[in-house]
C-alpha cells in the first residue's frame, strides 16, 4: 500500500489515500454553503485528493458550532450542497473524487471506526511532505492520510507528491501544461 494506491470503503472507491480533513471555514450563511465552499473544496479536489470532507455540517440547526457553520437540516440546505457535490463528484476534471460531509448522517455510508484507518486524523503527525505520508502508509500505521493545514498552504500537494514519486495521475486538462 502506498500514497497513490486505491482503496475501497464499502461502495466508495478512492483513487488514492489522500483525504482532505474536515476544516471549519465559518463561511456559511444561515447554514447554507456559499461560493467560498465551492472554490475551497473544488480546489482541493482538482489538486488531486482522493477524498474531500466538508467542514463540520450540522444535522440540526442547534447542532452548529457557530452561526457560520453549514447544515443539512432541511431540504433547502441539502439542495445548497448539490452544485458543490456535482462539481466534485461528476466533473471530468476530478474523476473518482468523493465528497463527504463531516456530520453523523453521512458517516453511515462508510465503515468509519476508530483505529488505524483514521489514525492520521488525530494530528499525531504534522504531515507536510509526501515522504512522511508515504512512510505512514507503507509502515501500516494508517490506511489513509488526512491533511488540513498543508492543503490550505498548497491545494495541489497531491499532484506535487505524485510528481515527486514519478507517478502519473490524472490532472484536469485545463492544468496539464502546468505539470
Amino acid at each position: 500500500m502506498n500514497l497513490f494506491s486505491s482503496i475501497r470503503l464499502r461502495e466508495v472507491q478512492l483513487n488514492n489515500r489522500i483525504a482532505v480533513s474536515p476544516m471549519c471555514e465559518y463561511s456559511a450563511v444561515e447554514g447554507h454553503p456559499q461560493p467560498w465552499h465551492l472554490v475551497h473544496l473544488g480546489s482541493r479536489a482538482i489538486g488531486g485528493a482522493g477524498l474531500v470532507f466538508t467542514e463540520a455540517t450540522a444535522v440540526e440547526e442547534r447542532g452548529r458550532i457557530s452561526p457560520a457553520d453549514t447544515g443539512i437540516y432541511r431540504d433547502e440546505h441539502v439542495n445548497s450542497w448539490k452544485p458543490i457535490a456535482k462539481f466534485i463528484g461528476e466533473n471530468d476534471a476530478v474523476p473518482g473524487m468523493q465528497l463527504a460531509h463531516a456530520g453523523r448522517k453521512g458517516s453511515t455510508n462508510v465503515p468509519w471506526r476508530r483505529g488505524k484507518a483514521l489514525a492520521a486524523a488525530d494530528g499525531a503527525w504534522a504531515i507536510t511532505e509526501p515522504a512522511q505520508a508515504e512512510t505512514i502508509l507503507t509502515s501500516g500505521q494508517a490506511d489513509l492520510v488526512f491533511l488540513a493545514r498543508e492543503l490550505l498552504r498548497d491545494p495541489y500537494w497531491p499532484i506535487r507528491a505524485a510528481k515527486q514519486f514519478g507517478i502519473a495521475i490524472h490532472v484536469p486538462v485545463q492544468y496539464e501544461r502546468a505539470w
